[in-house]
């Protein structure tokens, strides 16, 4: 809580001094130091830590960051992606069928376990679509996958142009 604090106050040179009294080193300061940090930034800029992710080039480096980051911070960020697509689909059953297209019935599934929300619409009479995104154990340092599960009759070409 302290630190937390220390650092919301913008003093982490005191921080690094209180640190020093009471003989933690000077590898812990930094670790204890960017932990906040890295979390903050994870659930602020997610693109830009995974652009700089993927520009690291030594191996060793992202096998390191990719597994701290699954094992520590991807399960909250999943956690309030999966929450963000089941308010989205909340929200679209809701409205009128007018609004939303009288002939289109649309549906959000997430699957926490698998790290997948699946979308599902049915465009036409028994014709539906349905995409798969699977988001990466370290998400977002890696991109999500998106995979097209049914087809619904439609050929590949007017899939790409969707």
């Amino acid at each position: 809580v302290e630190v937390k604090e220390l650092l919301r106050k913008g003093t982490a040179s005191a921080l690094v001094e209180s640190f020093r009294r009471v003989g933690v080193p000077e590898e812990q300061n930094l670790v204890v130091l960017m932990e906040p940090l890295l979390a903050s930034l994870l659930r602020l800029f997610p693109s830009r830590i995974a652009a700089w992710f993927q520009s690291l080039r030594d191996r060793q480096s992202i096998a390191t960051v990719e597994a701290y980051v699954a094992r520590v911070h991807s399960p909250s960020l999943l956690a309030v992606q999966f929450a963000a697509a089941a308010a989205a689909a909340a929200e679209a059953s809701n409205k009128s069928p007018a609004a939303a297209g009288a002939d289109r019935t649309l549906s959000v599934r997430t699957g926490n376990q698998r790290r997948e929300i699946i979308c599902t619409i049915e465009v036409e009479d028994a014709a539906a679509l349905e995409v798969a995104i699977r988001l990466p154990a370290a998400f977002p340092m890696r991109t999500a996958e998106v995979e097209c599960r049914k087809r619904g009759g439609f050929s590949e070409e007017r899939l790409r142009h969707w």
